[in-house]
Order: structure tokens, then C-alpha cells, then sequence
């Protein structure tokens, strides 16, 4: 360090000497001074080069000859600089020395982080006029000039001189002079990053500092200015943090400059379309009058106006389609914002009251989770959703005819070009439209490949597998699969992305081998992706990639036993992972994390501890965002449908809702539909016949109306845009608690249907007050299969919507199977079963033509995406064959070809195990039906021979003792604990309430049988023999039978008499009392207004002012059958009083609670308490009848 310090004084003393001697000689010596110029450079060149390898050693902070190197690098410089003058045609050749050891005198300083030293050996050749014209110099590096200016604005950044560094970088562009369009991006970049640094430091004044303030005393022309600005605005968008203040401040400037009169157009265009990018997300109500909307439709009217020519084609083309692409954007989120005030809106009011409900219903986790708004927020259909994407068709259109031609198109960034596309790919997903994200993708890709990015072109083609996967097309996918390995293998693996797309590769390849059975090696495949340390990165993207893991490890948990062998299913084990469903979960729970992190808890509905979040559009946020939602609603639909076949019916159900929820917020027409047919599907299992078809419909109406929904609000003409500079006020703040409706609005409201009493029919059919009979409802069906297979309407010739109309119509078979329609639902079956093989077939065909063009040489894929719809189809007729009471030919010969086609089925298929078992199910009792027509025997004498134990034969006349002494020998087979708590009635066992899909048809009773059951309406009590009592119908409730106690010890045999039984040959037993009539309902309306007293009365009857049982339900109401059923109680209808506040069930309730009371009892005292009891109920209940009789008269008499 001291010999370097010898050399600086030495060096110095002899610049001394060269500048006296350059001072002697005339001003006509042009040689003479040349040469001495020489001999000064050569010295400070030696001095720089040892200066600059001695202190890459050696520390220069807290040495004491710091301050005199410094001084000494300085005036090196500053000599350098002077000597550049009368160089004629030399100087480019100095002035390249100049700059090189400039930047090796500063840098020995800014390596050791001396800043203020490296700023201040800098600044001389920033601030030097001759700098200036350096970049005009060809034979000068534009990077070498560019390294000293850098290192000036970083020293000074660095030292926290903010507002220092960007007066540098203003000198910076000054310097550029005629090559600032072409340079700019360096230091634009630079100052950028300043102003970052001063948000973060609250310095408001720098943060809202444009470059065009900066740039005021240079005296730069319009266009230049312009350039710059631009370049400022896209440099703010590769920043990862909100720059939405500093973009918004740009455009003002922007269009201020850009005015309509100024005739500069599409530059105008071009800014009003990046406005609406920054209105979209961010709120400037105080500074402008304009929406993104009116923003982005300006933009498209003055691109209109712009002359064409072969110049501005391609970015004509390019800059339409962002504009476009825009306003489908900015309409989405206008939409999605209205949606979420809605909600909001909705949870204020209150709108769902517990008190709504039964204390004792047992559906009432069901009816939690129920909105009776629901169904008001579907106020779009297929018919508005084509018209809300016809921009997004007209952009794509723009992009097909921009990439049509090869090499890179002249636009203003390529980059922003495929980020745009992107972008249209994932929206395209969302809107479940997967042929146009496909060829969107295709385009990502051609472009990428026009621009030579290897990872561009593998992460576009990533996404075209995933597509295909969904379309079940393997063939396909595996082309493009070894593509995207082809390309990853040319990659940069030093890049970010690399490596998450590789992981990608892998998990896509263990998907393509789980379908192609090699089960061990995709296995294999998947557990190394989930085992890799990047999975347990926390960014946001590898978040979406776990998720993605869970799905298809769920999908690996379901394969049938016979693919996935006891060891390999073990290998899942450790990791965690047990069932299907607990996976699908978790990848669920992600998605949801994922949409909190970026979105906050509003899209979802969901109330959160945490603070909430807003939206930042930066980076890949915007892309992301569309993704995940779309991710989301693809493992939802996956749920709902493993919870389904699971029987989780309550848990599928709240899923189903919040999908449902989601994708009205979003208008997604397609996805709405598909969760409808699934929320359909549930309450069938549920036994809700009247739920699952209003489901249905409310599906029906979103595909088949032709209703275009108008907007309350009318589109705008021509919008006067003049923003002004101001401070963000950040997304509207959206008030949980808003103002309850107006009193006009509660009073059009009217109270709920389902909460009005309802009084029977009157006997008189012509009395005035009696209501008109309400016709049944004509049902509504699906047109889609009466249409031609090569019709070209919207259903027909859409692969998603299709495949949404057979499941619906398959739905729709299903319900009518469960309402008794036997022949209406198989003939719907089998009509959606060959629209199945059609609709396959067509779609196969388009698929290849718009992955491969018209190639006709291409044979076509398996497209496989209706398999499991087909499966289901013939498991539903498996179903409906149990369900007869004999078989049926053409049944049978239908289950052989289900068998067939679920044996071609590839094993990876959701349903593809319950469909097989339910078809041998219903092939296992075909057999056994025909067995005694090939024996000539009965049914019994087939199982005589595989029947482990004899049952004796009773005979005719003492068929209560054969029964009651079988009881007893079956009965010492039973534990002794088990043997105290036997019933001695085994032929009718205890009721469990549990729903099904369809009722089975009950067992044909014996008629010598006296404990068989009788031919009734409604569901009788199981009957119960008691000694010394005499037999007698309980109440029309469903309670548990009493069970007799056999006193435990004795294994003595014995015979039981009851001398109350009648004789042999008359023991068959009452039927249950028939209901008198059906109970057909009204509506009872009581005025509050004495306009009415003149009205004629109607005498008042018994059966008139009888009521019935009010139970609370959802709209719309189930009917009378499946509520019965589903509550556990008969057909018959219980009368009941109407009162305030609860419903006039309590009393029977509390009777029946006692009765259940009574029967845990001792036997000794049950039968003589239980008829005091009965007793006790039937005066209660008449006593009811006559006070509600005088209590009507007295009412009559008063008004008289």
C-alpha cells in the first residue's frame, strides 16, 4: 500500500511536468502536444493498473494514506479528462482509456464499500461536458460508459442520497443524447429502483417524482419524452411491489402529452390501456371521473381511428388485442367486486337466523349450510357469458393473425406479448373452455420459440399436457410431454424456473404411467417430487405445485387394490397420506391458502382473524391469480365427487356450496352448472326429490335461456379522460355493516312461503274463500338430445358443455328413477349412453385438428373424457335391475356391456370401482333369480343346501309358538350379554332412519303370518306380543319398539301360551287406520284491515281447522313423501296447533319423549304405564280439537 502511494506521488509530480511542457508549446504544435498527451495518458494508465490489482488484496477502510489516495485517484481523473481536448481524431481512443481507468479508480473504493470515496472519484466524469458526446462515439462500448454512471448512482444510492442518485441518473439520460430510445433501459431501470428506495423510506415527494419533471431543463422533444416515459412505465412493471402510484403518476404525464389534439393516437391508446390496468386494481376517485372501463373502451376507439400501414400492422394487431384482453378483465373484476359487496351486503342483514329452524331437526346440519339467496345471484347464462368473452375471442382471433407469420413480430414487447398470453390462457381455464386455452398456449409457444426461450416453451407446453390429461387424452399428452422434456434438456438450468419446472415434468410423467398402468415406476416418479426439498420452498408457485402433488396422490389412492398392490400402497403410508380424500383435502387447503395470500378472504366468503388482504398487481400475482382460481374449482368438483361416492354427503354438500359461491362470483356459467348437477346429485342421496330437481332447472336455465341479461347500467359514449396527479386511496374499503333495505323494498320482499301456516283443503269445493288447485309444474328438459350429431349450436359444438348436458341428463335419469319413473329414466339412460359414444367420437376429431392442423395422415386420440359419465350410466341401470322385483332381459344384456366397457377402462377413473361392483351386484342376483327356473324349484330349496342351519317349518296351526320357540334356539348361539337384550319378534326389526337414493320394495309378507305386516298407507310401528295384554296400535310416531328382557340363567326348553291370541285360523291382525283423505293445502291469509267482515263464512269443521304439521323447510319445499321419509315418520299428517314463536309440535314431542321414557322402564310395570299413557295422549288430543272448535266459533260470534 505505501509503494502504491509512492507511485500516486511520483505519477502526480510527472503530470505535473507534462502540463507545464504542454503550456510552453504554440498552439500550431499539434504533433509535439500529441506526443506529450501520450507520454500523460501512459503514466496515469501505469498508475491505475497497479493501483487497482494492489488493493484487490488489501484493505484500504481505516488506513491512514486513504484520504491522500483518494485526492491523488481524483485529480488523476480530472488530468485525464483536460487532456481530452484538441485530440482531433485520437480522442475516441483516449476517451475509451479515460473511461476504463475512471471505473478502476472508483471501483478500488466501491469494492471495500468506501461509497462516499467511489462517488467522489466518479462525479468528475459525470458532471464533464465532455462526456457527453462519448456515446456518440461507435467505437466506444455503450457497457463501458454505462459501468461508470452505474457505479456513480449506486454510491450513491448506497449512502442514502436519494435524491442525489436521481439527479445522476437525470445526467445519465442527458448523456444518451440521439441514442436515448436506444439506451434507456439502464438507466431507466436505475431509477426505478431509487424511487423503490424511497417508498420505503417515506419520501413522498421523490415517490411521485417523474422522469419528465427530471428531465424539464433539458430541452428534450415530445417524442423523445414520450419514449422515455413509456420506458419508465415498463420498468415499474417488472418490479415486484405495488407501483401503482408511480405508474398512475407516468400515464398522467403520459396523456398529457398524448393529448387527442396532439395527434399522437395510438400513443394515447396505448397509455388509456395501461390506465385501465392501474384503475382496475387501484382507486384515484379524488383525481379522475373515469373507470378502467371507460379507460380501456377509449383506448379501443382511438385504436380504430389510427391509419393502417405495413409499419404498424404487427403492433397495431398487438395492441388492439391488450386492449381487449383489458376490457375482458376489468369487466370480470367490476363483476367480481359487485359480487363481494352482495355477500357482504347479505351477511349484514342477517339473513340467516338459527331460529329458522327445528330445535330437534335432524336435518339440521344440512339446512346450516342452505342460502335461500343463493340462486339470486345467478344473473348470468350461457347468453351472457358469450357476450362478456367476445372480446377475449376477438383478442385471440388478433394474436392467431399476429403469430401467423414466422419470426418475432415487430411489437413494442415481445416479453408483455407472451405474459398476455398467458394470461388469456388461464382465463380461458376459468371459463372451462380448455380447446381455446390449448391453442392459446400453442401460441405462447411459437412465439418463445421465435424469441429462443427454451423454458418459455417448456412452461407453455407444461400446461398444454395438463390440459389434455383433463381432456382424458393420453396419446396426446404424451407427445406433448416428450416435447416439453426435449426443450427443458436446451434450458438455462441456472434459472429460476428451471427447476420448478422440471418437478413438473416429473410429477406430468408419473400421471402419463398411472395411466398407462406402470403403476411402480409413476409411483416412484411421484414420491420423488414430493420427497425434493424445493417442495418445502414458501413461495406461492410451489405451493400450486404441492397442491397438484396431493391430486394425484389421491388419484394413486384410489386406483382398484388390484393395480396398486399392498407394498406399493404402503409407500404412500409413510408419507402421511392414507386415504383419497384426506389428500384431496389438503391439495384444497392449499388452493385456499393460496387464494388468501393473494386475494384475501372476500373472494372465498370466509370470515378470518387476520388482517385482510388486498390484491397487488405485480409480477406473476395477475397470472397466478386466474390459475389458482381455477385450480381451485377443478379440485373442488374432484371433492364433491369422492365425498359423494364416499356417502359424506352433509361435508360434499358445504364444499359444493362454497364452489358454487365462487364461481357465480367469478360468472363462470360452466362451472356454476357442473357444481349445480353436483348439488342435485347429493340431494338425491338425500332422498330430496323436489331440492335436486329445482337444482336442475336452476342448471337448465344457466345453458339453455336465450335471455340476454341486461346491465343496470347503460355503456358510456365518448369519455372526456384528463387525469391529475395524486396520492393513492388504494381499493374502496368495502363496510361490513351496511343500511338494512328500505321499508318499500321488505314490503315488496313478503314473508317466506315456507314460514306461512297452512290450513287442508275446504269440504266445499265453491266456497269463496277456498284457493284455485295449483296445476303440477311442468318440467322442463334438456333439447340437447333431440339435436343432430353434427349440430353446430353452442351446446353441441362445445366439448365442455356437452359433456355438462349428458351429466345433467344423466342427473335428470337418476331423479326420475327416484320418483318412480322407471321408463322415463331408462329410456333417458340409454339415449345419454349412445349421445356418449357421438359426442366422443366428434370431439376427437376437433382435437387433433387444432393440435396438429388439418393433418389428415394423424390417426385420431382416444378421448376419454366421458368414461366415467358412461360407467355411472350402466352402474345407475345395475341399480335400478336390484331394484326390480325380476329380472329383465334387456337389463341384463346392458349390464354384459357395462361389464365390457369398464374392463377397457383405464383404472385411473374416479367411479370406475363403484360402477363394477354395482354391475356384479346386479349380475349376482340376475343369477340367483334364474337358478330356480333351471332347478324347478323355489328360491328357498336353491339355499337349502348352502344354509349352515335348518329352520324348522311351522305349521299351520300354531304358527306364533313355531316363531317365538325359533327365537329361542337361535338364541343360545348368542352371547349371554347379548342374549338379555334380544327382541322376541325377530321378523320385524327395529326402523333406522336412513336415506337412500330409492326406496327397496319391501319383502312380500306371509298372509298366514300374524306378526306380518298389513297393507297400509303409512309406515306402521313394529307390533310387539306382550303376555296378559291386549295388542293395540300405538301412535302415528316412529319410535323404537320396546324390547323384552329374557330373564338371563335358565336353558331349560319351554313354551309360551297366550290365551289372548284368537284362534289359528283367524289370527291375522287389523291394518293400520288408512288416512280419511289426502291433505291438500292452501294458504291461510289473515287480513289485518275490517274491509272483509261482510264476507260470507263457510262452516267450520273439523277436518277444516285441522292443520298440518308445520316443519321448517328451504325453498323449495320437499314433497310430502320424502320428508317422511327422511324424518322417520309415516305418511300421515298430525294435527296441530299454530302458535307464536315455535310451531305447535312441542306437545307431541314432549309426548313421545315420554313414551321413549317409559319404554327403558321395567317390564313389569311397561305395558300397564304405557296404555295409561296412550290413554292419556288421545283425551289431550281431543281435548285440542274441542277447544279449537269453540275458540273458532267464538271468533265467528264476535264478528257477527
Amino acid at each position: 500500500r505505501e509503494d502504491v502511494l509512492g507511485l500516486c506521488a511520483f505519477t502526480e509530480g510527472h503530470c505535473r511536468v507534462l502540463q507545464q511542457l504542454l503550456e510552453r508549446f504554440p498552439p500550431d504544435a499539434v504533433k509535439q502536444k500529441l506526443m506529450v498527451k501520450q507520454l500523460l495518458y501512459c503514466s496515469l494508465q501505469l498508475f491505475t493498473s497497479v493501483a487497482y490489482d494492489a488493493f484487490q488484496c488489501s484493505q484500504v477502510a481505516g488506513w491512514p494514506g486513504l484520504e491522500q489516495l483518494t485526492a491523488g485517484c481524483r485529480r488523476s481523473v480530472a488530468w485525464m479528462l483536460e487532456a481530452l481536448e484538441g485530440l482531433g481524431s485520437e480522442r475516441a481512443k483516449y476517451l475509451d482509456i479515460t473511461v476504463s481507468c475512471t471505473f478502476k479508480l472508483a471501483y478500488i473504493f466501491y469494492n471495500q464499500n468506501l461509497y462516499e470515496e467511489a462517488s467522489f472519484v466518479c462525479e468528475l466524469f459525470c458532471k464533464r461536458p465532455q462526456t457527453a458526446d462519448a456515446y456518440a462515439c461507435p467505437e466506444i462500448a455503450p457497457e463501458r460508459l454505462h459501468k461508470c454512471f452505474r457505479l456513480q448512482v449506486e454510491s450513491c444510492r448506497k449512502l442514502g442520497r436519494l435524491e442525489r442518485a436521481l439527479a445522476c441518473v437525470v445526467q445519465w439520460l442527458a448523456a444518451l443524447r440521439g441514442r436515448i430510445g436506444e439506451l434507456l433501459a439502464e438507466p431507466v431501470s436505475l431509477w426505478v429502483r431509487v424511487k423503490m428506495d424511497a417508498a420505503k423510506q417515506g419520501a413522498e415527494e421523490l415517490r411521485l417524482r417523474t422522469l419528465k419533471e427530471g428531465l424539464e431543463g433539458h430541452s428534450l422533444d415530445a417524442e423523445t419524452l414520450v419514449t422515455v416515459l413509456f420506458a419508465e412505465l415498463k420498468a415499474y412493471k417488472t418490479i415486484r411491489a405495488d407501483t401503482g402510484q408511480e405508474r398512475y403518476n407516468v400515464l398522467c404525464d403520459l396523456l398529457e402529452i398524448c393529448s387527442e389534439e396532439s395527434g399522437r393516437l395510438h400513443e394515447r391508446a396505448i397509455g388509456l390501456t395501461e390506465l385501465a390496468q392501474v384503475l382496475c386494481y387501484h382507486s384515484y376517485a379524488q383525481q379522475t371521473d373515469c373507470s378502467s372501463l371507460d379507460s380501456v373502451r377509449e383506448a379501443l376507439r382511438l385504436l380504430e381511428l389510427v391509419p393502417r400501414s405495413a409499419q404498424n400492422r404487427d403492433q397495431l394487431l398487438d395492441d388492439q388485442a391488450q386492449a381487449l384482453l383489458w376490457l375482458y378483465i376489468c369487466t370480470l373484476e367490476s363483476k367480481l367486486e359487485k359480487s363481494i359487496e352482495r355477500d357482504q351486503r347479505a351477511k349484514a342483514q342477517g339473513l340467516k337466523n338459527l331460529d329458522d329452524f327445528e330445535p330437534n331437526d335432524l336435518n339440521y346440519e344440512g339446512k346450516l349450510l342452505e342460502d335461500r339467496f343463493l340462486y339470486d345471484s345467478i344473473s348470468f347464462n350461457l347468453a351472457t357469458e358469450t357476450a362478456l368473452s367476445k372480446s377475449l375471442d376477438d383478442a385471440f382471433t388478433l394474436w392467431k393473425q399476429l403469430l401467423a407469420m414466422p419470426g418475432v413480430p415487430a411489437v413494442r414487447s415481445p416479453e408483455q406479448t407472451v405474459a398476455s398470453l398467458h394470461l388469456l390462457a388461464a382465463l380461458y381455464k376459468l371459463m372451462a373452455k380448455p380447446f381455446q386455452a390449448m391453442e392459446s398456449y400453442l401460441l405462447v409457444r411459437d412465439l418463445c420459440s421465435a424469441l429462443g426461450d427454451s423454458l418459455g416453451m417448456a412452461g407453455a407446453l407444461c400446461q398444454v399436457t395438463k390440459l389434455l390429461f383433463q381432456l382424458e387424452c393420453p396419446s396426446y399428452a404424451q407427445l406433448f410431454l416428450e416435447e416439453t422434456e426435449s426443450c427443458l434438456q436446451k434450458a438455462d438450468s441456472s434459472h429460476d424456473s428451471y427447476l420448478l419446472l422440471q418437478q413438473t415434468c416429473l410429477l406430468l410423467r408419473s400421471q402419463l404411467c398411472c395411466v398407462n398402468h406402470q403403476i411402480e415406476e409413476g409411483l416412484s416418479l411421484l414420491l420423488g417430487v414430493l420427497q425434493n426439498p424445493a417442495m418445502q420452498k414458501i413461495t406461492k408457485v410451489w405451493y400450486l405445485l404441492r397442491a397438484h402433488v396431493l391430486q394425484l396422490v389421491a388419484v394413486y389412492l384410489s386406483l382398484p387394490r388390484a393395480c396398486l398392490l399392498p407394498e406399493l400402497q404402503q409407500w404412500i403410508f409413510v408419507q402421511g397420506w392414507k386415504t383419497p380424500e384426506t389428500a384431496l383435502a389438503e391439495a384444497h387447503k392449499l388452493f385456499r391458502s393460496i387464494i388468501l395470500l393473494l386475494m384475501g378472504s372476500d373472494v372465498l366468503g370466509c370470515q378470518t382473524t387476520a388482517s385482510d388482504v388486498q390484491f397487488v398487481d405485480y409480477g406473476d400475482n395477475l397470472l397466478l391469480k386466474w390459475q389458482v382460481l381455477a385450480d381451485m374449482l377443478a379440485c373442488s368438483e374432484q371433492l364433491v365427487a369422492l365425498l359423494s361416492r364416499l356417502e359424506v354427503v352433509c361435508k360434499a354438500k358445504a364444499f359444493c356450496l362454497e364452489a358454487v359461491k365462487l364461481a357465480m362470483k367469478l360468472q363462470a356459467s360452466r362451472w356454476c352448472t357442473s357444481f349445480l348437477v353436483l348439488k342435485a346429485q347429493l340431494e338425491l342421496q338425500q332422498s330430496e326429490l323436489e331440492l335436486s330437481h329445482f337444482d336442475l332447472q336452476q342448471a337448465l336455465f344457466l345453458l339453455e335461456s336465450d335471455a340476454e341479461l341486461k346491465d343496470s347500467k347503460k355503456q358510456k359514449g365518448q369519455t372526456k379522460i384528463l387525469p391529475r396527479k395524486g396520492k393513492c386511496e388504494g381499493k374502496k374499503p368495502r363496510d361490513p355493516v351496511s343500511e338494512l333495505p328500505g321499508e318499500e323494498e321488505g314490503f315488496l320482499k313478503g314473508p317466506a312461503l315456507e314460514f306461512v301456516a297452512t290450513v287442508s283443503r275446504l269440504e266445499k269445493a265453491d266456497a269463496l274463500t277456498a284457493s284455485p288447485e295449483l296445476k303440477p309444474e311442468k318440467r322442463k328438459r334438456l333439447a340437447f338430445l333431440t339435436h343432430p350429431a353434427a349440430c353446430t349450436c353452442c351446446l353441441c359444438s362445445d366439448v365442455a358443455l356437452s359433456a355438462l348436458c349428458l351429466r345433467w341428463l344423466l342427473s335428470c335419469a337418476q331423479g326420475e328413477l327416484a320418483a318412480g319413473s322407471a321408463a322415463k329414466g331408462l329410456g333417458l339412460i340409454r339415449a345419454v349412453l349412445l349421445r356418449c359414444t357421438a359426442v366422443a367420437t366428434r370431439f376427437a376429431a376437433v382435437l387433433r385438428d387444432k393440435l396438429w392442423g388439418s393433418s389428415v395422415g394423424r390417426d385420431l386420440p382416444a378421448l376419454e373424457l366421458l368414461d366415467d359419465l358412461v360407467a355411472t350410466g350402466y352402474a345407475t341401470l345395475a341399480l335400478q335391475s336390484l331394484a326390480s322385483s325380476q329380472p329383465v332381459e334387456e337389463l341384463q344384456e346392458e349390464l354384459e356391456t357395462g361389464l365390457t366397457f369398464i374392463a377397457s377402462c383405464r383404472p385411473h377413473l374416479p367411479s370406475l370401482e363403484f360402477s363394477r361392483a354395482s354391475l356384479l351386484l346386479a349380475k349376482a342376483m340376475a343369477t340367483v333369480y334364474r337358478l330356480p327356473c333351471k332347478r324347478g324349484n323355489s328360491m328357498d330349496g336353491v339355499f337349502t343346501g348352502s344354509w349352515t342351519s335348518q329352520l324348522p317349518t311351522p305349521t299351520p296351526a300354531e304358527p306364533e309358538a313355531a316363531a317365538v320357540h325359533q327365537t329361542f334356539k337361535t338364541d343360545k348361539a348368542q352371547p349371554q350379554r347379548r342374549k338379555n337384550k334380544m327382541a322376541l319378534a325377530p321378523a320385524v326389526r327395529k326402523p333406522r332412519v336412513k336415506k337412500t337414493q330409492r326406496a327397496k320394495p319391501l319383502a312380500v309378507a306371509n298372509t298366514n303370518d300374524v306378526f306380518a305386516l298389513g297393507d297400509s298407507d303409512s309406515e306402521v310401528p313394529p307390533i310387539i306380543i306382550r303376555p296378559v295384554t291386549v295388542p293395540c296400535t300405538p301412535h302415528q310416531k316412529a319410535c323404537p319398539p320396546a324390547k323384552t328382557h329374557v330373564a338371563p340363567g335358565t336353558r331349560t326348553p319351554f313354551t309360551i301360551f297366550s290365551e289372548s291370541s284368537p284362534p289359528a285360523g283367524k289370527s291375522r291382525l287389523l291394518r293400520a287406520p288408512r288416512v280419511v283423505g289426502r291433505v291438500k293445502t292452501r294458504l291461510k291469509v289473515t287480513f289485518s284491515d275490517d274491509s272483509d267482515v261482510e264476507d260470507p263464512k263457510v262452516g267450520l269443521t273439523p277436518t277444516a281447522t285441522c292443520k298440518t304439521s308445520s316443519t321448517r323447510k328451504a325453498l323449495p319445499p320437499k314433497s310430502t313423501g320424502s320428508q317422511a321419509s327422511s324424518l322417520g315418520f309415516g305418511g300421515q299428517s298430525s294435527g296441530a296447533r299454530p302458535q307464536r314463536g315455535r310451531p305447535g309440535t312441542r306437545r307431541a314431542g314432549a309426548a313421545k319423549e315420554n313414551r321413549e321414557r317409559v319404554t327403558r322402564r321395567a317390564p313389569s310395570r311397561r305395558a300397564e304405564e304405557e296404555q295409561e299413557l296412550l290413554r292419556a295422549i288421545e283425551e289431550e288430543e281431543m281435548m285440542e280439537k274441542e277447544l279449537e272448535i269453540s275458540f273458532e266459533v267464538l271468533r265467528a260470534s264476535e264478528e257477527e
